[in-house]
């Protein structure tokens, strides 16, 4: 598995600059297929926003279930499947965009054992020491 990540910028309706993270996995067809036999699809890589709040009671129930519809309405997550297809993350400056890259690579590398360790599950392996 290689992690592709493309940079772009331009300038929105208001002339300030969005910088934008094209994010995707060049896989092979059987680390695909081990993503989907493994259930490594739904696997978090990024989360732009964290819910944190929980409600208590009947409004705080009615409350939370408003942030959460309004949450994921705003969010930008990558998972898993998304390596498969690609991902484009919103950066409004720079310096944001070098967190959510470096994020990025470490969780995608986390992954990447995960998916060498799903498809070279059975067998027997002998480590040298």
């Amino acid at each position: 598995m290689k992690l592709v990540l493309r940079r772009e910028q331009r300038p929105n309706l208001l002339g300030q600059i969005v910088f934008s993270l094209d994010v995707r996995g060049d896989l092979s067809g059987d680390e695909q297929d081990a993503i989907r036999t493994y259930s490594l699809g739904d696997r978090l890589l990024y989360e732009k926003y964290t819910l944190i709040a929980k409600g208590w009671g009947v409004i705080g129930w009615i409350t939370a279930v408003l942030v959460r519809v309004a949450h994921y309405a705003v969010n930008t997550t990558i998972k898993g499947r998304d390596l498969i297809e690609g991902k484009r993350v919103q950066c409004s400056s720079i310096a944001e965009m070098v967190v959510v890259e470096t994020i990025i690579k470490e969780e995608a590398a986390t992954f990447g054992m995960l998916l060498k360790a799903a498809m070279t599950f059975r067998g027997e392996e002998a480590i040298p020491i």
